[in-house]
């Protein structure tokens, strides 16, 4: 968990803080008091009552002596956080809707892990660039602590450079259960530049760090799955048939996280043995035929082998002929690759730019209508307004 109530660097960092020394807090840990939560319930005493002699005796006995006069000052004040800390982690559970911010995680616990994921991954990189936004990790570590898995979507998988850079605080003003109104801070982040395959690639290996960090899902496990994909990606097209697309992968990706959910519903979080459920349940969601099926290469479209007689447009009688006009095979027909544009349209904007065809027939999301992704501009073929041609009123 990534709560500051079972963080052991937290509970360590903490410690060490206010003065205790560094021999009671390993006598603290070998007596398996490591973390805010445990050293809350080590004794039925609480803060505030007369006697704390249940105290002294439950430290005695998990220390295996008697703490010192100044060791006891500081077990003391690090006895009543534990337990102030424990009431608010059970009431903040308790209040928590599903438009509040994830919990984050303690400062100390996000740089311990951090180290300890340089270590397993030594030929990574890491740079503020490479790394996932604390917003990104906080987000998967709260899946963890809800039990739920959830499809991030791929502009959402932000960096750390952006979040120190770009990241605005929000006042957000909502009702508790006792109808108060509570102020708090919400932090607003842009959306990642996920324009092009290379920015996509990188977006998604943010994740597969981020659910490492959240002990969700190793990196290589999600990795092997971004590998997977792009190659597919990557692929030449076989014979009338078209090249995979971003947006099938985007689907593919949906719908892998749809089976995992459906086989990690109420215990998504690393187990006691160790394993993860994610990882356990991996591959054969990978394999799902529903899956594998957003991955398939879409066949072009086959022209009509013979044209159909159409109705002159002058008058019966009046120019010459029997009234109808057969095709002029002389002209070039559509072979049946990329669809004629419809009439008084335009490839290309008054500045001489190209114009994205997808985004005109509604099925590009890889830029904002107005800007350019690097299929051409999100501008109407028709009008230039930032509209798709199949939405605008021209």
């Amino acid at each position: 968990m990534s709560t500051g109530l079972e963080s052991e660097a937290a509970f360590r960092a903490r410690a060490a803080e206010i003065g205790l020394p560094e021999d009671a807090i390993d006598r603290l840990k070998n007596g398996g008091v490591r973390s805010f939560g445990a050293y809350a319930f080590i004794t039925s005493y609480q803060p505030g009552q007369a006697d704390e002699a249940p105290l002294i005796t439950a430290l005695t006995d998990t220390m295996g002596r008697a703490p010192t006069n100044a060791e006891t000052i500081a077990l003391r004040r690090l006895f009543f956080e534990s337990s102030t800390l424990a009431v608010n982690e059970f009431k903040q559970r308790s209040e928590r809707d599903e438009t509040a911010e994830p919990t984050k995680m303690p400062v100390a616990e996000r740089n311990a892990r951090l180290e300890d994921q340089k270590k397993r991954l030594p030929g990574l990189h890491f740079s503020p660039e490479t790394e996932p936004s604390h917003k990104l990790v906080d987000t998967v570590c709260q899946m963890a602590t809800d039990q739920t898995l959830e499809w991030t979507p791929w502009e959402k998988l932000t960096s750390r450079s952006s979040e120190i850079t770009h990241s605005q605080k929000d006042l957000k003003f909502s009702l508790d259960s006792q109808g108060s109104v509570k102020v708090a801070t919400k932090m607003q982040s842009p959306d990642a530049n996920v324009t092009g395959e290379m920015r996509v690639r990188q977006a998604l290996n943010r994740r597969a760090r981020a659910f490492d960090l959240a002990q969700l899902c190793a990196y290589t496990t999600m990795e092997a799955w971004h590998e997977r994909i792009f190659e597919v990606l990557q692929k030449e097209p076989a014979p009338n048939a078209m090249a995979v697309t971003m947006h099938q992968l985007k689907e593919a990706d949906k719908m892998l996280f749809r089976k995992l959910a459906e086989k990690t519903r109420g215990a998504l979080a690393q187990q006691p043995d160790g394993s993860k459920p994610i990882e356990t349940h991996f591959e054969a969601c990978a394999n799902n035929a529903e899956v594998q099926f957003c991955l398939i290469p879409m066949v072009k479209g086959v022209p009509r082998a013979n044209a159909v007689d159409a109705p002159s447009p002058n008058p019966k009688g009046k120019g010459k002929g029997n009234g109808k006009v057969r095709k002029d095979y002389n002209k070039p027909s559509y072979d049946g690759g990329a669809p004629p544009l419809p009439p008084n349209c335009h490839q290309m904007t008054p500045q001489g730019k190209p114009i994205c065809n997808t985004f005109n027939r509604g099925t590009c999301d890889f830029a904002k209508p107005g800007k350019r992704c690097k299929r051409g501009f999100h501008v109407c073929w028709q009008c230039f307004k930032p509209k798709p041609f199949s939405a605008c009123d021209h």
